[in-house]
């Protein structure tokens, strides 16, 4: 029973926006990235993981173009999706390529059982995901990372 509650039940954070989220018109075209990670077996692996990963998410707001974001982890398992949203393509570009999240990705990686994500262009007012639109859009358009 326990692993049929792990396997229906996610724990999720709502949307966490700047301010500039609103003011954005809501015909206006934003950037959402989505990651989907499942994380291996060994515990003290996946706790750096979540360590490296916290500080991702505090780091955000210093992103320029960076509009919001929104997490959720599976029950009992490690397993995690995030979504963030973002002015455009070089603001999320920008992201990746920074200081703070290569770090996390060469201290977390080793953690890392499976990671795919997805990159989508649509217009403000439907962001953020609703995440089962989110997972078919990851199961449609996402690609694989590990």
């Amino acid at each position: 029973m326990l692993s049929l509650l792990s396997a229906c039940f996610y724990l999720g954070a709502p949307f966490k926006a700047v301010d500039q989220f609103a003011s954005v018109p809501g015909d206006r075209s934003v950037v959402v990235g989505i990651t989907h990670v499942t994380l291996g077996d060994d515990n003290e692996k996946n706790n750096v993981f979540w360590e490296y990963t916290r500080q991702v998410i505090e780091s955000l707001p210093e992103h320029q173009g960076y509009l919001g974001h929104k997490l959720r982890k599976k029950l009992l398992a490690d397993e995690a999706w995030t979504m963030t949203v973002w002015e455009n393509e070089d603001a999320l570009d920008q992201f990746v390529r920074g200081s703070q999240h290569g770090m996390a990705i060469g201290k977390g990686l080793p953690a890392v059982k499976s990671a795919r994500f997805v990159r989508l262009v649509l217009p403000r007012a439907q962001t953020p995901l609703d995440w089962d639109i989110a997972e078919q859009m990851m199961s449609d358009k996402g690609r694989n990372l590990y």
